[in-house]
């Protein structure tokens, strides 16, 4: 796993990696980030592709256990009256064209195909990524399932969630984790960036006594800074990658219009997404030349607002003349 911080969001890479020794000692990064409420964690029916092994209710299942292992943890010896309320819900494919269907929801995740441009844009094959929308304090979770083993699949949702409450990395001694990599100990952490393959990792004493010092004894009930941007900044990182003249090697065009679909940024029809917002269908749409070269790109340069980049998008959805 590798975190990057780039605006407001986070890459946690799960596979064998071989890191760099920049950290000689054990503790959690720190994250601006906190949960305001009890969070309703939300699971997208998701659409996988041929290639891929994991069936769709393996991936639905996992998203129900991890909140199910978090809750448990975190209420650990409080009997019949727990403070820590994590609930769980799955939005099905009929429903994902319209935002107004899970406008409830404080945490989103979406499972998504490893043969995919987000795949690309990330830079990851398998594992997940997490991103915070500070202006509706809503967070994002998409996980890279492809070729995941069941240990990897518990791993990488527990710890995006983990994200999404607001723990950062743990970090150990390069000593430790190369006994973590090679199974001669346990992960401390869930939270350990760096894991192997093949061991499922625990939500561990350590995972919990950090969010309980984040959030006090009584549950979710943290503030976050309000930004004034009407955009997430890491969704204008996503028209940086497609459509800037500074745009990089991968065409994500389709990662920007559904990342601002399931931010309620622009209501899609129903014809859009019809088959699911993460389907093989939806992975490869491409931007009109009008809209990508000028309408997006004066977006990214400042010469257009945000308000009128938003209202043009979504006239040229409207009248089905956004995408080729």
């Amino acid at each position: 796993m590798k975190l990057f911080l780039a605006g407001i969001f986070f890459v946690s890479i799960f596979s064998i990696l071989v890191g760099n020794s920049a950290y000689a000692t054990n503790g959690f990064e720190q994250v601006n980030w906190r949960l305001s409420h009890n969070p309703l964690i939300c699971s997208f029916e998701p659409t996988p592709s041929k290639s891929d092994t994991i069936t769709k209710q393996t991936l639905l299942n996992e998203g129900e256990y991890s909140v199910i292992d978090w809750s448990q943890k975190l209420n650990e010896g409080l009997g019949k009256h727990p403070v820590w309320i994590l609930t769980h819900k799955i939005i099905p494919i009929s429903e994902q064209h319209d935002s107004k269907s899970y406008s409830n929801c404080d945490v989103i995740m979406r499972y998504i195909t490893s043969y995919s441009e987000d795949a690309a844009h990330y830079g990851l094959y398998k594992g997940g990524v997490t991103t915070f929308d500070y202006n509706t304090n809503k967070a994002y979770i998409k996980i890279f399932f492809s070729d995941m083993s069941q240990a990897e699949l518990g791993n990488a949702v527990r710890h995006e969630i983990g994200h999404a409450m607001g723990l950062g990395h743990y970090n150990v001694t390069p000593d430790e984790r190369q006994r973590i990599k090679v199974g001669a100990e346990d992960s401390p952490s869930i939270m350990n960036p760096y894991i192997t393959s093949t061991n499922f990792y625990s939500i561990n004493p350590i995972d919990v006594n950090e969010v309980k010092r984040i959030y006090g004894l009584d549950g979710f009930h943290g503030t976050n800074q309000v930004f004034s941007s009407a955009i997430p900044l890491w969704i204008k990182n996503d028209a940086v990658d497609c459509c800037s003249t500074n745009r990089g090697l991968y065409v994500v065009d389709s990662v920007l219009l559904r990342d601002m679909a399931v931010t309620g940024l622009i209501q899609s029809k129903d014809a859009v997404f019809e088959d699911g917002l993460d389907s093989t269908h939806s992975l490869r749409y491409q931007f009109v030349d009008n809209f990508k070269n000028h309408i997006a790109e004066g977006w990214v340069n400042g010469t257009i607002s945000d308000k009128l980049f938003l209202s043009r998008t979504q006239e040229l959805l409207d009248n089905g003349q956004l995408i080729k």
